[in-house]
């Protein structure tokens, strides 16, 4: 300890101690000792002074972050070089727990509870009102006899919609459950899916894909190769509404074959073409869609001239139709 003088002729005790416990304070008769303590003065001496450092408490035990129902949860506590102090303990869950902690010996500690409900429970622990390093911790109970019928699906791209990039779905699962165990197959109109996950801290999985086509995109979504409740589901995916200005067409100046694109125009695919000649109509037209909401057109005009070709989407026309071209 070392003694200080202040201005006002008074002195300060100055104590540095390096382990937490308790401490004598003993002051000569020829000084007058004033110690203050929660605004009153405490003018005996010797004075008990206790310390005591509440990062040096460990909390240890298999069940502090995982348990089952119906299992008693174990959690130790040592407090051993923490000095002289009270626990404060409270759990928070799903459910109403009461904990009871018992002495083991000097400092060292058993909290016990049993959980009747699984999901996620908070252990506050606090040591002379200050918060333990790592308080409140989380601890992850399972029930046991939960199976895959306990596990929840969620999410716009479970539903469908309009088509228009990236959708997603969640995966809900119950506390103690492993994601590893969760598979996600899809099916698209034409061709397997990708489908892409990520996993949150509270048990949730986030699936991603994105639909390219109208149709039905069917999903299987199995936990431990069991089909969890809503699977397999069905999402159907349409294209927005028909926009002709959306459309374009390539290749149109050259004689016979021209190609008409209307990825981006909406509509369930109503294209209509008409060619005609100077004279008189067309002798052929074919129109060959590639899959894609793509259309190669080829016509056949034997007698030279102007050829007007009429390009519509659901009734309206593309920009630029009726085209001229001239065939010699």
């Amino acid at each position: 300890a070392v003694l200080k003088k202040n201005a006002d002729k008074s002195h300060s005790i100055v104590l540095t101690p390096s382990i937490a416990g308790s401490y004598l304070v003993y002051v000569s008769d020829a000084y007058k000792l004033q110690i203050i303590a929660a605004g009153q003065i405490i003018p005996q001496c010797p004075v008990d002074i206790s310390l005591y450092d509440v990062n040096r408490i460990s909390v240890t035990g298999p069940g502090l972050e995982t348990g089952c129902v119906g299992k008693p949860v174990l959690i130790n506590i040592d407090a051993t070089q923490a000095g002289e102090g009270s626990l404060s303990l409270k759990i928070d869950g799903p459910a109403n727990v009461l904990p009871t902690c018992t002495s083991e010996k000097q400092g060292l500690f058993l909290l016990k509870f049993d959980p009747p409900k699984a999901g996620t429970y908070k252990l506050f622990a606090k040591f002379y009102d200050q918060s333990i390093p790592g308080s409140p911790f989380s601890i992850s109970i399972s029930d046991p006899a939960a199976g895959p019928e306990s596990v929840t699906i969620s999410g716009a791209g479970r539903e469908g919609g309009i088509l228009g990039g990236k959708t997603a779905f969640n995966v809900k699962l119950p506390a103690g459950f492993d994601s590893h165990l969760l598979n996600v197959t899809a099916l698209g109109p034409n061709a397997v899916c990708d489908v892409t996950s990520s996993s949150d801290n509270d048990g949730s999985v986030l699936f991603e894909y994105t639909p390219t086509l109208a149709g039905p995109y069917s999903f299987d979504v199995l936990y431990d190769g069991k089909h969890v409740t809503g699977s397999p589901f069905e999402a159907i995916w349409v294209r927005p509404p028909p926009d002709a200005s959306k459309c374009s067409v390539a290749g149109i100046e050259k004689h016979g074959r021209f190609m008409v694109d209307c990825r981006n125009g909406g509509g369930n695919g109503f294209l209509e073409i008409a060619v005609f000649g100077t004279y008189c109509p067309a002798e052929n037209i074919n129109v060959q869609h590639n899959g894609d909401y793509t259309f190669d057109v080829t016509y056949k005009i034997f007698r030279p001239g102007k050829t007007t070709i009429s390009v519509k989407w659901h009734n309206v026309h593309l920009i630029g139709s009726p085209f001229t071209v001239v065939t010699v």
